[in-house]
């Protein structure tokens, strides 16, 4: 296993530039209605303190002043993000093209180190600890 990986192993660019395309228009038609977007305080410690950061995609991001989280507010509701995960073309790209071209890599640069690393942390902190790994049996090949 590498270390080092390019981004582009996880993110082929032609399929990514072509996903951020589907993306910006999904964005448009199911986010339009800026009435419907909620404030939201930081996620990372709940503080109201934030100042802006950038916009992107029409979102405005907010960094929070305490714990320097990043996050966007307004924000769409969970049922609208919801509704865009499962059923916009943006992300049915990512699930049926970009994801399938790049699972093998993503699977060896980013889910097996973070699995190891999550093994290392229970070994030192709860060394009698029992594990259940409850994946896709086609997965276990990644552990081994």
């Amino acid at each position: 296993m590498s270390k080092y990986f390019h981004e582009s192993e996880i993110r082929p660019e032609a399929l990514f530039r072509e996903w951020k395309e589907i993306l910006a228009k999904d964005l448009v038609s199911y986010f339009a209605n800026k009435n419907k977007l909620i404030e939201v305080k930081c996620p990372g410690c709940g503080s109201h303190k934030s100042q802006p950061a950038f916009m992107k995609f029409g979102f405005k991001y907010r960094r929070c002043q305490i714990c320097h989280s990043l996050f966007v507010s307004p924000r769409p509701g969970a049922n609208d993000l919801k509704r865009f995960y499962q059923t916009s073309k943006a992300m049915k790209f990512w699930r049926e093209k970009l994801m399938k071209v790049s699972l093998e890599a993503r699977r060896r640069h980013q889910v097996s180190p973070l699995y190891m690393w999550f093994l290392d942390l229970v070994k030192e902190y709860q060394p009698l600890a029992k594990i259940a790994v409850d994946c896709n049996p086609q997965d276990f090949s990644l552990f081994t």
